[in-house]
């Protein structure tokens, strides 16, 4: 099975054209990728891409550092513990890079990784969506009546001790000015 890819090619266009500046143009190339069906063995899509990087004598670390993807994330690719994945979107991308990079197909990879791990009956990691909040409830009357209630409590216990302040000192200034001698 092969796969089409992308590459940009550019071509210089002629004189006779109005634009004389480079175009880039896509075309398609056919990229050999083996299919999946040659690792008999293998249970699962993560024994398959573990047996093709052995078969290249690629180490873990080197794919890792090749593909920028970290090093567990392909340990737990390969032994499909969906526990030490990232999330479905960025497990599904990693494990696209990886068959392409080790020359499997990553479509039918992807495939059989959504199969083995992300449906029904397997460890169903999915996304959590939040559900939506219909209606907001107010605070009901009795916490308002309390709340009102303390906040005056509050307020007069403030003014009590304000006043109390400033008493002291208009009465020690009554007091001085009492005992002072008149001229």
């Amino acid at each position: 099975m092969t796969q089409k890819k992308a590459i940009i090619h550019k071509e210089k266009a002629t004189e006779n054209q109005e634009n004389t500046t480079n175009v880039p143009l896509l075309k398609a190339v056919e990229t050999p990728s083996v299919p999946l069906n040659d690792f008999p063995k293998a249970k699962n899509i993560g024994e398959v891409l573990k047996a093709a990087r052995r078969l290249k004598d690629e180490p873990l670390k080197s794919v890792a550092a090749k593909l920028r993807i970290s090093e567990p994330y392909l340990k737990a690719i390969e032994t499909m513990d969906s526990n030490n994945l990232p999330e479905q979107v960025y497990a599904l991308g990693f494990v696209r890079s990886y068959a392409h990079h080790l020359g499997l197909d990553p479509q039918d990879a992807v495939n059989r990784f959504k199969k083995d791990i992300f449906e029904p009956g397997s460890s169903d990691k999915k996304l959590h969506v939040p559900q939506h909040i219909e209606k907001a409830s107010l605070p009901t009357r009795r916490i308002l009546w309390i709340s009102a209630v303390a906040v005056l409590i509050f307020l007069g216990l403030a003014r009590y001790f304000w006043n109390a302040n400033h008493a002291d000192s208009s009465l020690e200034q009554e007091i001085s000015d009492l005992l002072r001698p008149s001229s």
